[in-house]
């Protein structure tokens, strides 16, 4: 079994040690520098130089789009390779995970993708994710997958019917986030644009719509989160979450400047909704 840890980066000298430390246990590494300024690149270049298992190369996008940085990044892993895990620069997989891989195609020798518990441990209120959900499913086959939504990214298989996912309890997949490096500012104007776009892509306008609730922004939230009750397929968690606070705005009296330019268009979502 071949195995190749990849991932993108931008000015992470002070991650990126640590990452290339706990990927050293796969059979390659593979890293897409995104235009670092502060010396990341230059610590890849120096370790590839002494490492041919590490392959390194940097590309600038324009606009950037994460799943399109992360595609390329796949592009780069050898074509040999049977196993892939796309942890990120601050996380890593707990250390039994090439003998479970191993363990859990003898037992079922059709997955093409393991999904994992995540663990965040960046803060005192340690997190433990659950399986099955976007954050965990970071060890595929090398062929049959590839990145899409240009931020808030997640793999997704070429074809669902050739697409087995297994859930290993005992691989964890461990996220220690830098709370002190600030948030790239870059993430709402692409959402924005994505939104822009297409409308239609609730995926999108879920974390649009969370951005807007952070920045009390309620005119915005609620051009969002009408689309989003318009063009969701899902009656979920999600949708409900959106739909009372859509109620709840429509109730308020102190919105009138929301009331005014939104008004027929809740109405007919809180009147006609045939699911609520």
């Amino acid at each position: 079994m071949i195995t190749a840890a990849y991932t993108i980066c931008k000015n992470e000298i002070n991650r990126i040690h640590r990452w290339y430390e706990y990927a050293s246990m796969f059979d390659y590494m593979v890293v897409l520098d995104t235009g670092s300024t502060d010396g990341t690149y230059e610590f890849l270049l120096e370790k590839a130089e002494k490492d041919p298992r590490f392959i390194v190369e940097q590309q600038i996008f324009f606009p950037f789009d994460y799943s399109e940085a992360r595609n390329y990044n796949l592009s780069m892993v050898p074509l040999e390779v049977d196993w892939c895990l796309s942890p990120d620069i601050d996380e890593w997989f707990s250390i039994n995970v090439l003998d479970e891989i191993q363990r859990t195609v003898l037992d079922d020798p059709d997955v093409t993708n393991i999904a994992t518990t995540r663990l965040d441990i960046y803060s005192k209120d340690v997190f433990v994710g659950p399986p099955f959900e976007i954050p965990t499913n970071k060890i595929h086959r090398r062929y049959g997958y590839y990145w899409k939504q240009p931020i808030y990214e997640h793999l997704w298989p070429v074809n669902l019917t050739q697409h087995k996912e297994v859930y290993n309890d005992k691989i964890f997949l461990i996220h220690d986030q830098d709370t002190n490096k600030p948030r790239s500012s870059s993430y709402s104007a692409i959402m924005m644009r994505q939104y822009l776009e297409d409308e239609t892509d609730c995926w999108n306008n879920w974390y649009l719509l969370k951005h807007f609730y952070r920045e009390k922004d309620i005119l915005s939230y609620v051009q969002v989160a009408l689309s989003f009750l318009k063009h969701s397929k899902n009656y979920d968690e999600k949708y409900e979450s959106v739909y009372n606070d859509i109620r709840n705005i429509y109730l308020s009296k102190r919105y009138t400047e929301v009331l005014e330019e939104y008004q027929k268009e809740m109405e007919e979502i809180l009147y006609h909704d045939a699911r609520i």
